[in-house]
């Protein structure tokens, strides 16, 4: 499990998977999609995930659940399962939405932060700007920006 200390600690085991790869062997995009999408993801310096959205060849929830997999990381449907506001409001909403990030509750003693791209290095530093630990989980970004606007609202869950 991916968790925030003082760096990254993945589940042990070989090599991680390729997104790419998994998608390819869901079903979700064709090995032709695969290599236009990293053809214009390496010509644009776009994250694969966002040139598959733009080209709408997957959805928003596949890319999440995918990256979770790839991740071994859980993967958080924040409109089923609501967030705790007292703890989101431990990161400033600016900072958050800007990391596609949002604490969302406590796992045990530790703080679970769902995050868009929990690759995202700049999003994890500014997150580790405001909490030493967390453990990290999935969630889609449309989402985290939903959470963000219910707790800047004030409205719970």
């Amino acid at each position: 499990m991916l968790s925030h200390n003082d760096g990254h600690s993945f589940a042990a085991g070989g090599p991680r998977p390729r997104l790419g790869d998994l998608l390819v062997a869901k079903g979700m995009i064709t090995e032709a999609q695969l290599k236009e999408a990293l053809a214009l993801s390496y010509e644009r310096g776009e994250l694969l995930g966002r040139v598959l959205l733009g080209k709408r060849w997957i959805f928003e929830d596949e890319l999440a659940r995918t990256l979770a997999q790839q991740l071994d990381l859980p993967y958080v449907n924040l409109r089923h399962t609501g967030i705790d506001v007292a703890v989101a409001r431990l990161v400033p909403s600016a900072t958050g939405r800007h990391a596609g990030a949002i604490p969302v509750g406590f796992l045990g003693e530790r703080i679970r932060v769902a995050f868009a791209d929990p690759l995202d290095e700049a999003a994890i530093a500014a997150i580790r700007g405001y909490l030493r630990q967390f453990e990290c989980v999935v969630a889609e970004l449309s989402d985290i920006d939903q959470a963000w606007r219910r707790v800047e609202s004030g409205g719970s869950r």
